[in-house]
Order: structure tokens, then sequence, then C-alpha cells
């Protein structure tokens, strides 16, 4: 593994860190691009990216200190050290998509919208995330007769590289919503949502393959992630025949 990737002075560029900012990069650029098509700013996509960015990261790791490392409350420099790896993405993104939907509104666009735009480009900066994340060495699996040796653990036992698997995964739902941009849908926001539901059913198989030690669920005996992934996915769903029930009579409209 290559947690840091390499040093400026003093100063070390983390692999996670540097992929993740890689990723929304990435992402933004081409939901800007897309922008002026759905007649919005390109740089309001740049500056909600930024808050996404910037509340997600505070999320996901606070979501870390409360669910898996509590112990870290009482270290503060520890506590912030985002560095060393550490964030629950789930946590991450309800915080980083509803700080976005308050941006959104107040700017007055279309929460549904400028949710399309970025359901055809973030899967991509997903992926990259995750290849940061194999790099840094977190979020491994379980071990195998095959597999990615983790220096981090130092048994030197071959795992499933399941962060690899999801960033497959990630790169294959890009290619199938990119594919999809221009195409019609019953609602604004309907791929976002088809999105998120895909992303919840990867997650929700994946988790059985980790090993790393992901903090305790009540729900079924399985993962705090795979509780959040299938209550995630119902509310979706009745979401989803609500907007469909309302908008039965509108006419069909398509992203360009």
């Amino acid at each position: 593994m290559h947690p840091v990737l390499l040093r400026i002075g003093w100063f070390p560029v983390n692999a996670y860190g540097f992929f993740i900012v890689l990723g929304l990069v990435a992402a933004a650029t081409l939901a800007s691009l897309r922008a002026r098509s759905r007649g919005l700013p390109p740089e309001w996509i740049w500056d909600l990216s930024l808050i996404g960015l910037v509340t997600g990261v505070v999320g996901g790791r606070l979501g870390y200190l409360l669910f898996e490392r509590p112990d870290l409350l009482s270290n503060p420099r520890e506590a912030i050290a985002v560095w060393h790896g550490g964030m629950v993405f789930y946590v991450g993104l309800l915080i980083g998509t509803v700080c976005v939907i308050r941006y959104i509104r107040w700017r007055g666009m279309s929460i549904g919208v400028v949710l399309d735009l970025f359901a055809a480009s973030l899967p991509l900066g997903h992926a990259l995330a995750r290849f940061g994340c194999f790099l840094a060495g977190c979020c491994y699996g379980a071990p195998a007769s095959w597999g990615v040796t983790f220096p981090v653990l130092r048994d030197g036992t071959p795992r499933q590289p399941t962060q690899l698997y999801e960033a497959a995964a990630c790169l294959a739902l890009f290619g199938l919503f990119w594919a999809l941009r221009n195409r019609p849908r019953r609602y604004d926001g309907r791929h976002f949502v088809g999105y998120l539901a895909s992303y919840a059913v990867v997650r929700f198989l994946l988790e059985f393959l980790r090993a790393d030690d992901r903090g305790g669920s009540p729900f079924l005996g399985l993962s705090p992630s795979q509780g959040v992934a299938l209550l995630g996915l119902a509310l979706l769903g009745v979401a989803d025949l609500a907007t469909r029930s309302r908008s039965s009579v509108a006419p069909v409209v398509a992203i360009r």
C-alpha cells in the first residue's frame, strides 16, 4: 500500500485525501460542462461541489468517531486526523447532501435537475475515492486463498481487495448513468435516486466480504452500513412511488 503518495517538504500528500479531491474535481468538471445546457451557471456547480466536499468529509469523520472509534473523542488531535484514514461514507453522504440541497434552494436552482447532473458524474468520483482507500489500506476484506496483503495489518494474510471491488462497481454505475444522461425520465432527480439505490445494493453485498472493524449493529446482525442501505432502499422506493404518482400526468422531460 502507499498511504502517502509523496511529501512536499514536511507536508505529506496522503493517497486517500488526494483521490477524494481528484474524484470531486472529476465529478464537478463533468457536471459543470453540462450545466449550461440546463440553464445553470457552471460556477454554481463548483461552489456546491466544494460545499459537498467539506461537509461530506466532516460528516464522514464524525460518523467514524461516533460509530466506530468513540475512543478518539478524548484525543482531539487524532479525532480530526482525517489524513490517518477513517470515515463513514453514508454519514458523510447524508450531511453533505443536506448542505448541498440547502445551497441549491438558496440559489433558486431545481434540486432534481442539479442532482441528476451529478448522478451522471458522481460515481466516477466515488470510484477514484475508493481507489485512494485501497492505497491507504483501510476497508480491507476478509482473508482469502488469494488476494492482497495489507501491510497495515502486519499478518501477511492475503485478503479480498474490497476497495477495488467497490471502485469497479462504481465505474460500472458511472458508465450506466452516463449512458442514460440524455434519456427521458418521469421526473427530475430520478437518476440520482437510481444511483443511490444502485449503490445501496452494491454496498450491502460488499459488506459481507469486509473484515475491518465497522462497529456493531442491532439490526439482524448486519453491519451498520447494511442497515443503512436497507433503510435507504426502503425510503427511496417510497419516495420514487410517491413522486411517480404525482408526476403521472406530467409530460416526460429530457435531460440534454
